[in-house]
């Protein structure tokens, strides 16, 4: 069989030529689909945006996909020259008084859909062309077989009577694997993958300017800012109006630069998400129904030479093979929208069955407040936590999506972007303070630390600090439980009053003084207040609860994630909680689980730092800098195990790592061997 021709063809007009001959024995009224390239002078309608009814995508996805019947007059098919002169005219028929900063956003979104929506596709059509060439090769191996028994069996009046149909269907499958793999298919799949290559090439180099346009525009608009506020609050007679008027102007240039390139990008990105819903994507799913018909003849001429269960097989097998292809689509395209799967019981209770079921499987992320959680209530049930034995750990680098072998596994259960996970038992668990209970609820206190009675202080110092393995983290006592799930409840606020602190935009960079700030600051007192209520350094006075490790994850980020971005700072006069805070991260599972990072996690995540406090700012930094969609595209695409393509290359250090291999994207992890 003949191999898939590498060397492109230059010239549309000969393509087109070679895709029209192929169905010209006369045996079939099959055409294949024809690539139709819009005229490079074509009148832009409308640089808005507009793509005419709207419906673009849903058009594309709901269109008959039947080849035509008759072949086109004109057909050329573009190189990728062609593509990327398409980009440049795209870029200069901009209208320039047309801004359209808000627009940018959602449209890589689109963008990136699509560009998934299609390599999905090709990474499809691409394994079925492979399968079909097997089974071309397999039939012709038959039949060549089949004719070699004719001197050798009672076969032989058989095979001469029907030598010429024989004939016949070995020169057709011949045929078969020669065009239809070697010419067709592959120039097809190649010039759409020239036309990705092309599209994502130019779009990284304009991608890349915006955020310094936007730099520079809030640094303008800054500078103005503090101008106008000390003319206004303080006046001052040797105020220089000609340095105003020379600051407003620049800030003026800043924004229509911004404004422009966010404009022209937008512009780009619409004639390239049109192209790829309306053209490419219809023109492969045509090209797998015209690969099917093609097929079907085979299987018919081929089916009156073979038993009737080998033929029953082999039309089994395709139909097999194409549900595993559409599958495997339809799961890679759903589980980009978060949430899709969760709740599929069926999708759930199928893969449960390769999970051990003798220990709990935690899934977490390192940096995650939530994970640490989880991780610290583990730590605190182990009899020694530097060698843990009840429980497994996995690490999940969410950035790196479908790239990292333990975010692959959570997808399969439904879960995207969402850590910790907890398998045990065949069950999945998520939710924080639910899974922290689960952890209580499934190992015991042991017999050896049971706790000593509420009157007698003394013991209770003893047995938090010297009792280890299976501590209960919920109090035996009613009315320390109660209190527990009482700051549950108060301080239930904290995330969300932290992360506004961090994403918020400041005029300046002091977050304390912000309406954010202060409300952070109140609760911070709220709870340095709670602290003075009980004899004992923790929030329930004795023992360590639930409620301290709630805590702990979040205070950790204020003294060291918004100190960094914010300047924000737990303010010394709260005594009580600097205490508190003291304390508890003396606890052996608190140590653990803000100790500098391990191998694994070096070997798992995409951030390059090393030490705690490096890694949570660098872990933090697009979220600050307000940059999460553009971080999470940057990480999609070019992210990898110790590589973090969303800081500069002057700070994008490996640290001594070195390069660290990864799993190749193109194979398929297998899951029970992770969990192993």
């Amino acid at each position: 069989m003949s191999e898939p021709n590498t060397q492109r063809m230059s010239n549309s007009s000969q393509l087109v030529a070679e895709i029209a001959s192929y169905s010209d024995d006369g045996s079939s009224s099959i055409e294949p689909p024809v690539l139709e390239e819009e005229d490079d002078n074509e009148v832009i309608e409308n640089a808005n945006g507009d793509n005419g009814d709207g419906n673009d995508h849903a058009a594309a996805e709901n269109r008959e996909l039947v080849p035509p019947t008759e072949p086109a007059q004109e057909q050329r098919v573009p190189s990728a020259s062609r593509v990327a002169a398409r980009l440049k005219q795209a870029k200069n028929g901009y209208i320039k008084n047309a801004h359209r900063t808000n627009d940018l956003l959602p449209l890589q979104r689109e963008y990136g859909t699509m560009k998934r929506s299609l390599r999905s596709l090709l990474d499809a059509a691409t394994a079925y062309c492979e399968a079909t060439k097997e089974l071309g090769a397999a039939q012709t191996q038959f039949i060549s077989e089949f004719e070699g028994l004719a001197d050798k069996s009672p076969l032989q009046s058989f095979v001469m009577r029907e030598h010429g149909s024989l004939i016949e269907v070995q020169e057709q499958a011949s045929r078969y694997q020669g065009y239809n793999i070697a010419e067709y298919q592959h120039q097809i799949l190649a010039y759409i993958d020239d036309w990705l290559t092309a599209v994502s090439k130019q779009l990284d180099e304009k991608l890349e300017t915006i955020p310094k346009l936007r730099a520079a525009r809030y640094e303008c608009e800054n500078k103005m800012e503090k101008l106008s506020n000390k003319q206004r609050f303080h006046p001052d007679a040797s105020f220089d109006q000609e340095l105003a008027d020379a600051t407003q102007q620049e800030m003026y240039k800043a924004i229509e630069e911004h404004d422009e390139a966010c404009s022209k990008l937008c512009y780009m990105l619409e004639q390239i998400v049109r192209k790829g819903w309306k053209d490419l994507y219809p023109l492969v799913n045509k090209m797998m129904k015209w690969e099917l018909n093609q097929l079907g003849r085979e299987n018919k001429s081929y089916g009156q030479f073979l038993p009737e269960t080998l033929n029953k097989l082999s039309l089994t097998t395709i139909a097999s093979l194409e549900d595993d292809l559409m599958k495997k689509n339809e799961l890679e395209m759903a589980t980009n929208a978060p949430g899709s799967f969760y709740g599929n019981v069926a999708v759930v209770e199928d893969y449960l069955d390769y999970l051990p079921q003798d220990l709990p499987h935690l899934f977490l992320s390192d940096a995650c407040p939530y994970s640490q959680m989880a991780w610290i209530a583990f730590l605190e049930k182990e009899r020694n936590p530097y060698t843990p034995t009840i429980f497994q750990m996995h690490y999940v680098c969410n950035f790196l999506k479908y790239k990292d072998p333990g975010y692959k596994v959570l997808s399969k259960l439904g879960i995207v972007d969402s850590t910790p996970v907890l398998l045990h038992k065949g069950n999945v668990f998520q939710e924080s303070t639910s899974l922290l209970e689960y952890i209580d609820a499934c190992f015991p206190e042991s017999s050896s630390a049971v706790e000593p009675s509420k009157g007698d202080f003394g013991s209770r110092v003893q047995h938090e600090h010297m009792n280890v393995g299976h501590k209960r983290l919920v109090p035996s006592d009613p009315i320390d439980t109660f209190n527990m799930n009482l700051f549950l409840d108060r301080y239930a606020d904290l995330p969300k009053l932290y992360r506004n602190v961090l994403e918020h935009r400041y005029q300046s960079t002091t977050a304390a003084s912000s309406a954010v700030g202060q409300e952070l600051l109140e609760r911070l007192e709220m709870i340095n207040a709670d602290l003075r209520k009980f004899k004992g350094p923790f929030l329930c006075g004795y023992p360590f609860s639930l409620a301290d490790i709630f805590l702990i994850p979040f205070v950790e980020r204020i003294q060291v994630v918004l100190k960094h971005y914010r300047e924000f700072e737990i303010p010394t006069t709260l005594t009580n909680l600097h205490s508190w805070y003291k304390v508890v991260s003396a606890r052996s599972s608190v140590r653990i689980s803000m100790a500098d990072r391990t191998k694994a996690s070096l070997h798992t995540c995409a951030m390059t730092s090393v030490g705690r406090t490096d890694y949570l700012i660098e872990y933090n930094e697009a979220a600050a800098q307000g940059d999460l969609a553009l971080a999470h595209r940057l990480f999609a695409e070019k992210g990898s195990v110790g590589g973090n393509p969303y800081r500069s290359q002057e700070t994008n250090v490996t640290l001594g790592l070195g390069e660290i291999p990864m799993e190749d994207d193109g194979e398929e992890t297998d899951d029970r061997e992770f969990l192993a």
